[in-house]
């Protein structure tokens, strides 16, 4: 998106990636037939929760 700022999303989740794993997500966006998800959840199945650096979760992100 023009304006978006990939490295300050990535900082987001890093910081949400520390929240106890029970903590509900409500996603902001209609991702399918569960509307709620969990931090333990995302962490396991979200890929880009799952990337080591910035480096590759830009790399991810950008294509």
């Amino acid at each position: 998106l023009a304006g978006s700022n990939p490295e300050a999303l990535y900082r987001s989740l890093r910081r949400l990636a520390g929240f106890p794993a029970q903590t509900k997500v409500f996603p902001g966006h209609d991702y399918g037939p569960q509307p709620v998800s969990s931090i333990g959840f995302e962490l396991e199945h979200n890929p880009y929760l799952q990337c080591p650096d910035l480096e590759s979760f830009l790399k991810l992100r950008m294509g």
